[in-house]
């Protein structure tokens, strides 16, 4: 079979976020964070790696960073503290970034317990987060 991204996309999938979570867990380290393990919580364009016990949650790119630009993830890392309650703020136990490692972007965030939000709860957040967005930024965010 031929290279293609989407072969390289597959093959990332595959590994079911092991990549991710070494990365992460060697950045955090090296940071100065003392955990015991990193448990993945979630993948897709990133790869959500919880670092436990902990509650410092590292977001890994694993796609995303080639279709959006770095600059977004500082972006939303400043957003975050803006927003303060009404997000998930960045993680205050280590720098939150965004740091460049092997290529991906890392940033580090607080975990959250808690049940996921239905449909309706996850389209309601969605609208106050580009309503607050709008009012920190002065302009509206991108609508896709």
């Amino acid at each position: 079979m031929p290279f293609s991204v989407t072969t390289l996309a597959a093959e990332r999938l595959i590994q079911n976020g092991r990549v991710e979570k070494e990365l992460a867990a060697s950045l955090a380290r090296r940071l100065g964070l003392t955990f015991d393990e990193g448990v993945v919580l979630g993948e897709g364009m990133n790869v959500l790696v919880h670092l436990r016990p902990t509650p410092v949650v590292a977001r890994v790119t694993r796609l995303a960073h080639l279709v959006r630009p770095p600059e977004s993830l500082a972006g939303g890392v400043a957003l975050a503290r803006a927003l303060g309650e009404r997000a998930v703020p960045p993680s205050a136990l280590i720098d939150p970034g965004p740091h460049l490692e092997a290529g991906r972007y890392v940033t580090f965030w607080t975990y959250r317990t808690g049940r996921p939000a239905s449909a309706s709860e996850a389209g309601a957040a969605l609208r106050a987060l580009h309503e607050s967005a709008e009012h920190y930024l002065g302009f509206p965010l991108a609508q896709f």
